[in-house]
């Protein structure tokens, strides 16, 4: 169980979704959550060293931010 601040709301949800990054890599996978997985989960690959660092960055901004 997730909380999620949308416009001010704060909502209870479940995500069932990843991101992992590494080097040029961006793999995101669906149908899985902490402990569970899917049926039939879902998983891509992008290879780009710009999403990738857009990526890492988002991160960093969202880690320093959060209280």
């Amino acid at each position: 169980m997730y909380l999620l601040a949308i416009m001010g709301e704060i909502r209870v949800t479940t995500i069932s979704t990843a991101v992992d990054v590494f080097g040029d890599r961006v793999v995101t996978f669906v149908g899985v959550s902490p402990g569970q997985l899917d049926e039939n989960p879902l998983q891509f690959v992008m290879t780009s060293r710009r999403l990738a660092d857009g990526y890492r960055k988002f991160f960093e901004f969202m880690w320093d931010h959060c209280r």
